[in-house]
């Protein structure tokens, strides 16, 4: 996993990325689209992505940014669309109107993460309607204590609530998002929120330590990495008697249903709005964290940049097989299509891991065993908080001048 950390350590190290627009996206075969919905209407004190106040008039005032940003490429299809945040529901009407006016360049499913005072009967047919069939309820913890310490503005029944209602409303995946925090409660916190989001029948749930970012945690308390590969442990124990299988390396999907709800599983993608990230096979690239100079840039004709990176094939071939084996399986075949050239390196690399018992392979693919998803637990950890964490911290402090 160490060739990994090292890619990790060019790819979001802030002064390896190059200023300026990179040289147009081209990705090899039709990439994911994400969209950034920056406004909230409160803010979670754990939360590290860039955000801002909720307002109408900000709201309905993207929707336009977006779409001439979007006119900048020449991408005329779309595997997926994938709406986060910031809360992408604080206006369901100005959320409708992106999906309706998208959803015929999307091949696959629209998805989108829903706050769960967002969730009413009413409005999650309305998604429906406008062609979202993923949603995500960030519900968190069923705990009032756990919700006051994430910083969350709902109640445990605003929670159960809208996991019931996402489920009754019929959208072919539902997936629940949970976050623990070992330095704070105990084990039997995050499972007993488990069991109760099983018993409601989604078909996935999500399930994630919570992460100390710089600006937004107290990073004195550091994880217990064995603690938190004990609960994971005993997650999938409780899941595989329920009926679900673990999916990736923190999800865990009811068994016989191949659809998954994840953000940041796509081969390739393109990432629209303030602080998107996307990736061509090639380039990665940042978009600016600053409304304004995204505003401005693009009334300028100008792509948003913040910054880019141009990888060499080898560095682009981990990057996509560091998120295959986070999902679960890297395909060898695929990684022969698209990465011809690495693929004579990537192998020796992962005969490595498997000598080293973190991955068992055939000819077909390669799969984490259980250490090697203590062992990824482990590296996810210290990616997010040796290099992505500085990247935000600079995008944030970007956003406020």
């Amino acid at each position: 996993m160490l060739q990994l950390a090292k890619l990790f350590s060019l790819l979001f190290g802030r002064s390896r990325l190059q200023g300026g627009t990179p040289d147009g996206f081209s990705p090899p075969e039709p990439p994911g689209l994400y969209i950034h919905m920056p406004f909230c209407k409160s803010f979670c004190s754990f939360c590290p992505y860039i955000k801002a106040p909720f307002s109408q008039a900000a709201s309905g005032g993207y929707v336009d940014l977006l779409l001439r940003e979007l006119s900048l490429y020449n991408t005329p299809v779309f595997t997926s669309l994938y709406v986060g945040g910031g809360t992408p529901t604080a206006d369901i009407d100005v959320l409708c109107e992106i999906t309706e006016r998208l959803r015929a360049r999307i091949n696959n499913e629209i998805a989108v993460e829903v706050h769960p005072l967002d969730a009413s009967c009413t409005s999650l047919e309305k998604l429906k309607s406008g062609g979202v069939d993923y949603v995500s309820i960030g519900a968190q913890s069923f705990s009032e204590e756990a919700l006051r310490h994430f910083g969350r503005n709902h109640r445990a029944s605003d929670a159960r609530e809208a996991v019931r209602n996402a489920v009754s409303t019929g959208f072919k995946a539902v997936d629940v998002d949970l976050v623990f925090d070992l330095a704070v409660f105990s084990p039997e916190v995050v499972m007993s929120d488990f069991t109760e989001t099983l018993n409601m029948n989604p078909l996935q749930i999500s399930v994630y330590p919570m992460m100390r970012f710089g600006l937004t945690g107290d990073m004195k308390k550091r994880h217990d990495w064995r603690a938190e590969a004990t609960v994971f442990s005993m997650l999938e124990e409780r899941a595989v008697n329920a009926g679900y299988k673990r999916s990736s390396l923190w999800t865990f999907t009811a068994e016989g249903r191949e659809e998954t709800y994840s953000s940041i599983t796509r081969p390739f993608f393109l990432g629209l709005g303030i602080s998107a990230a996307s990736f061509d096979g090639s380039i990665f690239s940042v978009n600016t964290s600053s409304l304004e100079h995204y505003s401005r840039s693009l009334g300028e004709g100008k792509r948003p940049a913040g910054g880019h990176l141009k990888l060499k094939q080898l560095l682009s071939c981990l990057y996509y097989s560091f998120w295959a084996l986070y999902r679960g399986r890297l395909p060898h075949e695929e990684v022969r299509r698209l990465f011809p050239k690495a693929w004579r390196m990537l192998k020796p690399l992962l005969a490595i891991q498997r000598i080293a018992g973190n991955v068992y392979q055939d000819s077909y693919e390669t799969k984490l065993t259980e250490k090697g998803r203590i062992t990824f637990h482990r590296l996810e950890e210290g990616v997010t908080y040796k290099f992505i964490d500085p990247l935000w911290t600079e995008m944030k402090l970007e956003k406020n001048l």
